[in-house]
């Protein structure tokens, strides 16, 4: 399921080894074994989404955000120097 969410993540494998230690950590958890794949899957869509969120939050609290929103002339080149 990450590979699907996250085909060219550079994180991408580091998550998905952060997934497989939840997984394995709360498998005892799981009450019927005929339900442990969905949740698994489940496990995973969370994760991808809190990964998603954080990544949101961290641009939307970013200084250089604030400083496009409070002045959207602003210009930069790809390295982050104004023109």
């Amino acid at each position: 399921m990450v590979w699907l969410y996250l085909p060219t993540d550079p994180d991408r494998d580091d998550i998905a080894q952060d997934i497989f230690v939840s997984i394995v950590r709360r498998v005892s958890s799981v009450r019927d074994p005929a339900q442990l794949e969905a949740w698994a899957a489940r496990v995973s869509f969370n994760a991808i989404c809190n990964l998603f969120r954080r990544r949101k939050l961290r641009r939307w609290l970013s200084l250089d955000s604030l400083l496009d929103r409070e002045h959207p002339a602003r210009q930069t080149d790809f390295e982050g120097r104004e023109l």
